[in-house]
């Protein structure tokens, strides 16, 4: 069953397996997530698919879990990344729903080098000890799922690397820190199996409970919890303040003006009443700064905010110097290309150099022709959308990235030049 706009594979532990054993589990998997892949390969992608999840299948069923819910390939709210595997299923002890993430490694041998870093058998570039990555995955999935960082104890996260023994990656251990994360290599299947044991219930009767578990994930708002929002706004607020000026000190008062008419309207608040902010300067007319102090005052007041370009340099640059590299704060600022979601999950959403907005969104997926266009997303995704661009500048090779809309701007789009 494919999911939702997040393009994973669904099902029951035991349907994926027996999906795995007839063969039809990879392409499966290959035509939800998009692109083109080879699936006669055992590298890559289609490796780790072919090679990595039967183990975890079979895990789950010895361990008497055949019936959890398994999210393949899960995407992360807000991010390009995949959860390889997110389980779905209920506490054993208070009957709640239940949540692991699951990060596969087929390393043989791997050893710690460095602060933070693994050199892996088989594998040319260092790699993030699988803990670690595992573990910012799952703060992710709680900093843009508010209902789950209300109650952060039903999300765990484990790291299972199947073809390696505890002494082949032994010194990989050392980043289990506050148990929030464990590591499991072959040798430890027992080990393993006890743990999962303890975060999802065995019973089969609760077939239907794990179902409507992953329902209740997907189907959950997806925004920057308040907990995150207060973390970045902390972090922001000890750079350098920007001082606005005239008119960026209108445009900074437009934004804040239209998002306090869209709390006044509360529930009565329709799409039909969406500002649609335009900011329009050259190059050195203090747009970033205007976007840096929105995210700041916004996230201080609890409004669901996000920064967005469809530049990796620019975003990496403000993610250095604005976030001073904190992996929590820096993912407020992502790219065009993953602001999606239900419609006005967002209150404001600023998209910045909005001149390399794109004709097209490819919706989580890498596919020939694009679903729908970007700036249709972007203007979805928040009840206040801020695009600031200099309309002079052109991104090659084609036209169509020019920002260009496919349907009227709402009623109350508004456009400021600073």
């Amino acid at each position: 069953m494919l999911g939702d706009r997040l393009r994973h594979v669904r099902g029951s532990a035991a349907e994926l397996l027996t999906k795995a054993e007839q063969g039809l589990l990879i392409e499966e998997i290959a035509t939800a997530v998009g692109g083109r892949y080879d699936l006669s390969s055992n590298r890559g992608e289609v490796g780790a698919w072919r090679n990595s999840l039967p183990v975890l299948l079979e895990v789950l069923r010895d361990a008497g879990l055949s019936h959890v819910e398994v999210l393949l390939e899960h995407r992360l709210p807000y991010s390009p990344k995949r959860v390889d595997a997110l389980l779905c299923g209920c506490h054993p002890e208070s009957g709640e729903p239940s949540y692991v993430l699951v990060e596969l490694k087929q390393w043989s041998r791997a050893d710690a080098v460095g602060d933070g870093l693994v050199r892996a058998s088989g594998v040319k570039k260092l790699q993030l000890p699988p803990v670690a990555q595992v573990r910012r995955y799952c703060q992710q999935l709680l900093d843009f799922t508010p209902s789950l960082a209300r109650r952060a104890e039903p999300v765990s996260a484990i790291a299972f690397l199947h073809n390696a023994s505890h002494s082949d990656v032994d010194g990989l251990y050392n980043y289990q820190s506050h148990g929030l994360v464990h590591l499991y290599a072959a040798d430890e299947r027992e080990d393993l199996t006890d743990h999962l044991q303890a975060l999802l219930d065995t019973n089969s009767e609760s077939r239907t409970t794990c179902a409507q578990a992953a329902d209740e994930l997907l189907r959950a708002e997806k925004a920057p919890a308040r907990t995150l929002l207060r973390t970045a706004a902390d972090s922001f607020e000890r750079r350098d303040d920007f001082v606005l000026l005239d008119e960026q000190q209108v445009a900074f008062n437009l934004v804040l003006n239209a998002v306090a008419q869209a709390e006044q309207a509360g529930t009565s608040w329709t799409p039909d009443d969406k500002t649609v902010v335009i900011v329009r300067g050259g190059p050195g007319s203090g747009k970033s700064a205007l976007a840096t102090t929105l995210l700041t005052k916004l996230a201080r007041h609890g409004k669901r905010v996000l920064h967005a370009t469809g530049s990796k340099a620019f975003t990496e640059t403000l993610r250095d110097r604005v976030a001073r590299g904190d992996p929590r704060t820096s993912d407020m600022f992502g790219y065009f290309n993953t602001v999606t979601g239900r419609k006005d999950d967002l209150d404001v959403v600023v998209c910045d150099e909005a001149h390399r907005i794109r004709g097209g969104s490819p919706d989580g997926r890498t596919l020939p022709v694009y679903e729908r266009r970007q700036i249709n997303s972007l203007i979805d995704a928040a009840k206040v959308p801020v695009f600031l661009l200099d309309e002079h500048q052109v991104v090659r090779p084609t036209n169509e990235e020019r920002p260009t809309t496919s349907r009227p701007l709402p009623k109350n789009a508004g456009t400021q030049s600073t």
